[in-house]
């Protein structure tokens, strides 16, 4: 099997010394702020850790501005053996603006630029594509058999299925097929980095198109870490807790729910606003919406079999950085 960039590190050597950091979207103080936090030094500039590595969830672009540092010294990390980067679906998503398929069009709509407008003032051309290359060479999921790490949702069917399409674990393999919706591959690589989600109807984005200036909001995110009762409301089943009203699709078809005695399991994406919690005893979320203005995140994994709130690490959001918002668009 080819090796991607991140897998030369023995990551089984530091399977009780992770620390897995959430999604930073181009706030690099904050992010350096968590670092020292973490316990992790700037020698000869990389940023390590004597005895520990980090993991970084994907979504380092769009929002904050300081995009260039961030990649500088996750990709520094990367290099020298102090992280591993996973792919989030804003860098699949640039990708697919500046890349064609066969018949020559872009593999994502450049009516969906908009998402990164920051990135790409935050770098000359030369720049851009320098990185969009390392892009396509992260991992879309780390899977170390007790402790799993995945940017957006986890689902064994469609792990199993990337992990035979996709010897390298990364775009390289196929980069059309990885956004070509209609196949079952490009359903598995959007479901894990994007996570499963709910077509609403004209009545629910009427009421969010009022609260929601970013976006234009089609979809929502399901919450497959959670109970979903049976005919619950939007607020119970997705992160839309404003609606009160009953879903009326079959949300049972959407999604797999991870199960309770699978292994230990890490995701970041969904920018959850409360104050950093624990989920679940074996899953656990790492995106506390940094450029909401709320925390940046990490767990402290130490190979334990069940997670702790104890083990949370968060600092604020610096004010150093600067956050802009996206355009509006959809948002995944």
């Amino acid at each position: 099997m080819e090796r991607t960039i991140n897998q030369s590190l023995d990551l089984f050597t530091y399977i009780d010394k992770i620390d897995v950091i959430g999604d930073i979207h181009g706030c690099y103080h904050t992010l350096v702020d968590l670092l020292h936090v973490l316990g992790y030094k700037c020698v000869s500039g990389i940023w390590q850790h004597p005895h520990r590595i980090a993991v970084f969830i994907g979504d380092y672009i769009d929002r904050g501005i300081y995009i260039p540092q961030v990649l500088d010294l996750i990709k520094k990390m990367v290099d020298n053996q102090h992280a591993i980067a996973l792919l989030g679906n804003h860098e699949m998503n640039l990708v697919g603006i500046y890349s064609t398929g066969i018949d020559g069009q872009p593999l994502r709509s450049h009516k969906k630029i908009g998402q990164h407008h920051v990135t790409i003032k935050s770098m000359d051309k030369r720049d851009l594509l320098h990185w969009l290359e390392w892009f396509k060479q992260l991992p879309f999921f780390l899977d170390l058999g007790k402790v799993r790490f995945v940017h957006a949702a986890w689902r064994d069917d469609y792990i199993d299925l990337i992990k035979r399409e996709y010897p390298t674990n990364s775009l390289k393999d196929n980069l059309s097929v990885a956004f070509d919706k209609h196949t079952k591959i490009g359903q598995a690589i959007r479901y894990i980095l994007k996570g499963p989600e709910l077509v609403l109807p004209p009545e629910v984005i009427k009421i969010l198109d009022k609260k929601h200036s970013e976006y234009n909001l089609h979809e929502a995110r399901i919450r497959w870490w959670d109970k979903i009762p049976v005919n619950p409301t939007y607020r119970q089943a997705t992160l839309l807790a404003e609606v009160d009203k009953k879903v009326e699709q079959d949300i049972k078809k959407l999604y797999k729910p991870y199960p309770e005695d699978a292994p230990i399991l890490f995701f970041g994406h969904y920018s959850m606003t409360k104050y950093p919690h624990l989920l679940r005893h074996n899953v656990q979320c790492v995106d506390f919406g940094v450029y909401k203005k709320n925390y940046l995140a990490a767990y402290r994994y130490n190979g334990e079999d069940t997670l702790t709130q104890e083990n949370i690490v968060f600092v604020p959001y610096n004010k150093q950085d600067v956050v802009i918002p996206s355009l509006r668009q959809s948002h995944v």
